[in-house]
């Protein structure tokens, strides 16, 4: 055929619309393409590529598969079509069909809570890539700078503008879930719940502190993952509320790979992930993606660090297409 097969397999395609109608038709004579109508499945693998698998059936012959690699830039002809040109074949196809699928990565929106003091960090290094890559998709992103922001991390009575239903022996779980039914939850616990609710993929990006989260994000879980707006009773794990969205954690270490093994000495870095996202995401209802780890980046070589930051890009690239991890013991302890 002219135009070869583009991904590495059928399974690497992710089709973000099946079935168009569309019409195959060859460029120049000499073409390999037969002129045929078929299907396609169609993916917007970035705002300048997208793949197309077209399937397409001519008279006389058996149906044929064509990969397709073509510019996402395309020619409106008239009002009804779009013209797409790949080498010595171009597609004809439904302009409305083009507009569905390129909005697709544009609804989609991410909020990052990020927990790093020092913005020239290696950890700021992996929060602007990430705002970087996921606005070239489209994608709407919130950044919750918990730092910048001065946010508070201690779980008071504070954190409750109505009047208390004990005011005798306080119980924070509690009164921030009545507060929640009332409506009277502290300004900047329900600015956070905003971000999270509108969220398709809430990220947490952060440096490891005593294989956990900083205090300032530990204090941000607390605080804005109440009882009514997170989870209830029952209402957890699966049935969280938060259930249908995505998180994922980037996270960077101060010891090595080695040290974060079954045999190293700090034991497997899945056993410190289990309260984590176990414990607090999955028992909130997100489907949990596999996290991003990056070792030891102050030891590391600055080439080194250039090709973290690279892999988190490049990542980001295709997380859309990503499938959750089990959210099982086996996963993070083994058999």
């Amino acid at each position: 055929m002219a135009c070869p097969l583009s991904p590495k397999s059928p399974e690497d395609s992710w089709p973000l619309l099946r079935g168009l109608s569309l019409m195959c038709l060859p460029v120049c004579q000499g073409a390999a393409v037969t002129p045929g109508c078929g299907t396609a499945d169609l993916t917007c693998a970035s705002p300048h590529l997208l793949w197309i698998h077209f399937v397409f059936q001519t008279a006389g012959l058996a149906e044929e598969r064509l990969y397709m690699k073509a510019p996402a830039t395309h020619q409106i002809r008239g009002k009804e079509s779009i013209f797409l040109r790949h080498g010595r074949c171009q597609i004809l196809m439904d302009r409305g069909r083009w507009t569905q699928n390129h909005a697709t990565l544009k609804g989609k929106k991410v909020l990052i809570v990020y927990a790093h003091e020092e913005p020239r960090s290696f950890n700021g290094s992996l929060k602007n890539v990430a705002v970087d890559e996921l606005s070239r998709q489209g994608c709407t992103v919130t950044v919750s700078d918990l730092y910048a922001m001065n946010f508070e991390p201690r779980a008071t009575r504070k954190d409750i503008t109505a009047a208390l239903s004990n005011p005798e022996v306080f119980n924070y779980g509690v009164e921030t879930y009545e507060a929640y039914k009332q409506k009277s939850l502290a300004s900047d616990i329900t600015d956070e719940q905003k971000k999270v609710g509108e969220a398709d993929l809430v990220i947490f990006q952060f440096p490891l502190y005593w294989f956990s989260v900083p205090a300032i994000l530990k204090g941000w879980m607390d605080r804005v993952l109440c009882r009514g707006f997170a989870f209830d009773i029952p209402g957890f794990y699966d049935s969280g509320l938060l259930q249908g969205k995505l998180a994922l954690l980037s996270v960077t270490t101060g010891g090595t790979a080695e040290m974060y093994t079954k045999t190293g000495v700090s034991g497997d870095f899945r056993y410190f992930l289990w309260p984590l996202q176990h414990g607090t995401l999955h028992f909130c209802g997100f489907k949990v993606l596999a996290p991003q780890i990056n070792f030891a980046p102050e030891i590391a070589s600055e080439e080194e660090r250039k090709e973290m930051v690279a892999a988190w890009s490049q990542r980001l690239q295709t997380i859309w297409k990503e499938e959750p991890i089990p959210c099982t013991a086996p996963w993070y302890f083994g058999q």
